[in-house]
């Protein structure tokens, strides 16, 4: 098996980690490293001018070298089509020639499939470099990273088809444990095994890569996880947790709608990126004051002033109020102090509460996040989430 390395070419202004997002790791990332890529580096690169330079720089030292846009929805898309694909065939010293799919100029034998939910493109190329015994393969979009995230199996064929077979791999999402238990249990049990586990820092969990030449051995493995960790595993294949959820309301055939105070939006902004929401997301309202809690959701104004915004019996009355507004199947809530201020002895910063109504009983759970303010407001949607998934998979475990 060859050993394979990636750059990720971020095209534009440079964006901080996006909270809204299950993971510091993208599902392009997962995507290739579940394909066999061993190490992955990431470039921002403004200034048009310079691409050129650091896509030449990245085809060099890189088996594979993806491209995409900084903005999360890809807008503009059409305007970098055609420096791409002179990029393309400048490096690859490919001539253009008359795509028959596309009906544009591209470099012979460039693949190019289409995302159905943007109708933007993305080119697989590969190519070898002069003096060069690896080939080397050019993943590019003018659209966002979203498009490279719809299109992963398309890209893992590809490495495939390039590189060869590599080791069977499986990534494992893990919500609602320490993940220093989590490690020590596979130092214990897989240390000695044939089975490769690389380990990455995730929001109220830990991913996990596992690996192995022995999809046997491999699968032992899985169940092994699965009967220690089971009911906190949400993903076996890569995928994050808001695509899960979204799988099973829509297997269970219901409806959700969302009432956020201290996540401003967080869980919803997750749940609406996957396309095809709609099929079983109704709504969300930000209700941030004690005032829309009132009215939008029908709160008590003496519960409120009893128990206060951040408690377990608003919560509860937030999850009620907007599944019964709502009409709809479940009702989930968050409400919480993120800080830096708020915060006093009986109710610190990080306190948050989430509950879940489905019309025959609603439960509410307390937390107590720790860290600075995106933090706190990013594993707070974080375990909204997880906690919708163990309901909707039938297990009680928090």
């Amino acid at each position: 098996m060859t050993e394979i390395s990636a750059t990720l070419l971020r095209w534009g202004t440079p964006r901080i980690f996006d909270s809204t997002v299950g993971a510091p790791f993208g599902a392009l990332q997962r995507t290739l490293y579940r394909s066999g890529v061993e190490k992955i580096e990431e470039t921002y690169v403004e200034e048009e001018a310079a691409l050129e330079g650091a896509l030449r720089t990245a085809a060099a030292r890189s088996a594979v070298v993806c491209v995409a846009a900084t903005d999360a929805d890809g807008a503009g898309w059409a305007a970098r089509l055609d420096v791409l694909r002179g990029l393309m065939a400048k490096v690859s010293r490919k001539r253009l020639t008359l795509s028959a799919k596309t009906d544009t100029l591209l470099p012979g034998g460039t693949e190019t499939v289409v995302d159905p939910e943007g109708a933007i493109p993305l080119f697989l190329l590969p190519f070898s470099l002069p003096h060069s015994s690896r080939p080397t393969l050019l993943i590019i979009t003018p659209g966002g990273e979203a498009v490279l995230e719809h299109l992963r199996q398309e890209i893992e064929k590809q490495i495939q088809k390039v590189f060869g077979p590599q080791a069977a791999s499986r990534w494992v999402g893990i919500c609602g444990v320490a993940p220093g238990d989590v490690l020590q249990w596979v130092g214990e049990n897989l240390a000695k095994t044939a089975v490769e586990v690389k380990s990455f820092p995730a929001i109220a969990g830990v991913d996990l890569l596992f690996r192995s030449r022995d999809p046997l051995l491999l699968n032992t493995a899985m169940a092994a996880l699965e009967a220690r960790w089971g009911p906190s595993c949400y993903s076996w294949e890569g995928e994050t947790l808001e695509e899960v959820v979204g799988r099973l309301l829509l297997e269970k055939q219901k409806w959700l709608a969302i009432a956020e105070s201290c996540t401003g939006g967080r869980i919803a902004a997750r749940i609406t990126r996957i396309p095809g929401s709609s099929r079983y997301f109704d709504s969300a309202s930000i209700t941030y004051s004690n005032r829309s809690k009132e009215t939008l959701l029908g709160v008590p104004s003496p519960l409120l002033q009893e128990k206060g915004a951040v408690s377990a019996e608003v919560a509860h009355a937030m999850a009620e109020g907007i599944r019964q507004r709502q009409g709809v199947d479940l009702g989930l809530s968050v409400t919480g102090i993120a800080g830096p201020g708020g915060g006093t002895e009986q109710k610190p910063v990080g306190l948050v509460y989430i509950a879940l109504s489905d019309g025959r009983q609603t439960t509410v759970d307390r937390f107590l996040f720790r860290g600075d303010r995106e933090t706190i407001q990013a594993e707070a949607a974080q375990r909204a989430l997880d906690r919708l998934r163990r309901h909707l998979i039938g297990t009680g475990d928090h």
